[in-house]
């Protein structure tokens, strides 16, 4: 590597000291914005995935509210006949009475 070392500058023994550490500096930052960015971008990527999961509890939940208002409706008709049935059996219930009375 020579006297270049990772930091991209000269590394000599008489390299000026605010140069090195300017071009030190710079390397730091640019490393610690390279790990924030990953870190930006792993947290998008749960955002991301967390909506995936948001969005298919949404559909699921709109399709079983959708199931209960069908079984609502038969629930409400079943019951309208069961009504019905009563009233009728009532009917039925007082001709039997007037049939016995004669």
């Amino acid at each position: 590597m020579g006297s270049e070392g990772r930091l991209g500058g000269d590394l000599s023994p008489g390299t000026n000291p605010f140069i090195f550490l300017l071009r030190y500096s710079a390397a730091k930052v640019t490393a610690e914005n390279r790990n924030e960015q990953r870190s930006h971008c792993r947290l998008l990527s749960q955002a991301a995935r967390n909506m995936v999961i948001q969005e298919d509890a949404i559909l699921h939940s709109e399709d079983s509210l959708r199931k209960m208002s069908i079984i609502t409706t038969h629930l409400q008709y079943q019951q309208e006949a069961i009504q019905k049935n009563v009233e009728h059996s009532k009917n039925l219930q007082d001709q039997l009475k007037h049939l016995m009375k004669q």
